[in-house]
């Protein structure tokens, strides 16, 4: 786990933080899924019960791709057709 601190607000003041992913080694994470989670905590200690999250990939595989029509190195006066996988 990773915390931060975002600031302190008053009562029914709102406040407002980002936290940056800089100082994490992402190497050998490829394909993962993480989980961000955001909770508060007052001063006196007590924490939010309920508290938004998200999940994402980590994805930095270069994709493949495919091309079957026309064929490689083909002459062509018109490309009507272009297909393939991906």
């Amino acid at each position: 786990w990773i915390t931060t601190s975002g600031g302190a607000a008053g009562p029914g003041a709102s406040a407002s933080w980002s936290w940056g992913a800089a100082g994490i080694d992402w190497t050998g994470r490829d394909q993962h899924r993480f989980k961000v989670e955001s909770k508060a905590k007052d001063r006196a200690g007590n924490e939010e019960t309920s508290f938004g999250s998200t999940e994402f990939w980590w994805d930095v595989t270069n994709p493949l791709s495919d091309i079957s029509v026309p064929q490689d190195g083909a002459n062509l006066n018109s490309l009507t057709t272009v297909s393939g996988t991906a």
